[in-house]
């Protein structure tokens, strides 16, 4: 019995083995601007594009004038809104978002975004590109790289998961590629007649 109840206290007294460390959460950072506007062309094409092909069998199936293609053309900011609504709710994240590795999240608390709140953000893209694109460019100002559209659902774009040094700079570099070819674009129609020379 002495025997017993003396490894019994030794087993006591033996120091606790250490607990192994949990891995470390990532580390809440805004999403980038130009990260953010890959993500963005990544939706708009993955709705536009099938979208025009549909609109162009349509209109020559049904013989529509071009008020009436244009109308139909047009339409594509519906589809897209809804897209967007859809998949940037209830934490879910659109497919543009999850190959950048961002998501949408509520600026206060981190919560993901009601699907009412994620339509306001979806339908406020059109009103921040509706007065020159100036809604976009907040963005790049803003401390936590809100746009219009996220001032009015309450939102921010965050990192969804790391990163390494070469994905940021692909990123960083083809945003900023791409970013600059819109608004040549943009410019050209604008201030040039609708032509580039």
């Amino acid at each position: 019995y002495m025997e017993e109840h003396r490894i019994q206290n030794i087993m006591e007294d033996a120091p606790a083995e250490p607990v192994a460390e949990a891995p470390q959460e990532l580390e809440a950072k805004p999403a980038g601007v130009a990260e953010r506007f890959v993500a963005l062309l990544i939706d708009w094409s993955i709705i536009s594009i099938p979208y025009q092909l549909l609109a162009a069998w349509v209109a020559n199936q049904a013989n529509l004038d071009l008020e009436q293609i244009y109308l139909l053309v047009g339409c594509v900011f519906i589809p897209f809104i809804f897209y967007e609504a859809v998949f940037s709710c209830s934490g879910r994240s659109t497919l543009g978002k999850k190959l950048v590795g961002i998501r949408v999240e509520d600026s206060q608390t981190g919560e993901p975004l009601s699907f009412t709140r994620a339509l306001v953000r979806s339908f406020g893209y059109f009103i921040s590109g509706i007065i020159l694109m100036c809604g976009f460019l907040l963005a790049f100002i803003d401390n936590r790289h809100r746009a219009l559209h996220d001032y009015l659902a309450g939102s921010v774009v965050m990192q969804a998961r790391p990163k390494s040094w070469g994905e940021k700079a692909l990123l960083t570099l083809t945003g900023l590629a791409l970013m600059a070819a819109v608004f040549f674009y943009l410019y050209s129609q604008l201030f040039g007649a609708g032509s580039l020379t």
